[in-house]
């Protein structure tokens, strides 16, 4: 009886005693289940992430193509520059400064047939304008938009063809790098980051039948991505490895 009576006192304290030493064990083996299973969470934080950094990069691409355009019309209104100068192979038409150097606003006229539209220093590409390919404003092939700096774009800029590649977003040095969206002629899109001319980090990537998110490696697919169904919605999330499909 006596030691009935003890079990039924030490009992529940052994109990209370094995569920604080169980419970860090538990929390962890949720924390695992979790991690392994897919967030629908972390994908909709993602589209939220990179539909702000969209309309902070439209926003400020709209206001670039104003102010080119705005120094386009100062350039076609300057009665002055009606001569052309060469300057090492090129022609150039605009300001200079004390040191004969191309700087202010100006245009530039290459061998290739490319023309330069915008703001020079110290004989740079530098600050606004437009780079236009092809023998005259009106019959071109390629354009690009954007902020410049020494030369080549860099901030934020657009670059687009006539057979319908476009390219809306950040630059560094020359390339896409940053965030931005690139359409291709059969009406596909990539949304996401960018780094050295490549696809690199968080996108999107969609066409008329799919949408495909998940994380690019330097232009390549890597890592779990979903995949939805336009027609159905149906969801499916598959992994890949250095664009390879994973079975």
């Amino acid at each position: 009886a006596q030691c009935g009576g003890l079990f039924r006192i030490l009992f529940p304290v052994l109990c209370v005693f094995l569920a604080i030493r169980l419970l860090p064990l538990t929390q962890l083996a949720s924390e695992n289940v979790k991690r392994e299973q897919p967030s629908s969470t972390g994908n909709e934080d993602t589209r939220v992430t990179l539909y702000k950094r969209n309309v902070t990069v439209s926003t400020k691409l709209e206001l670039i193509k104003q102010i080119v355009q705005k120094l386009e019309d100062e350039w076609v209104h300057h009665q002055e520059w009606n001569r052309w100068g060469k300057v090492d192979e090129n022609y150039y038409q605009g300001e200079k400064n004390e040191h004969d150097q191309r700087h202010g606003l100006g245009v530039v006229s290459l061998p290739s047939g490319d023309f330069y539209m915008g703001q020079w220093q110290f004989d740079n590409r530098h600050g606004f304008g437009k780079t236009v390919v092809g023998w005259s404003f009106s019959e071109t092939t390629e354009e690009y938009i954007s902020e410049w700096r020494f030369d080549e774009p860099h901030g934020v800029g657009l670059y687009h063809t006539g057979d319908g590649l476009k390219y809306e977003g950040e630059w560094r040095n020359g390339r896409q790098d940053g965030f931005g969206v690139f359409f291709w002629p059969d009406g596909s899109r990539y949304t996401g980051e960018w780094r050295e001319g490549q696809q690199h980090g968080h996108g999107i990537w969609e066409n008329s039948k799919i949408i495909h998110e998940g994380v690019w490696e330097y232009g390549k697919r890597n890592g779990l991505a979903k995949i939805t169904h336009r027609s159905d919605d149906r969801v499916l999330f598959k992994m890949y490895n250095k664009d390879e499909l994973v079975e």
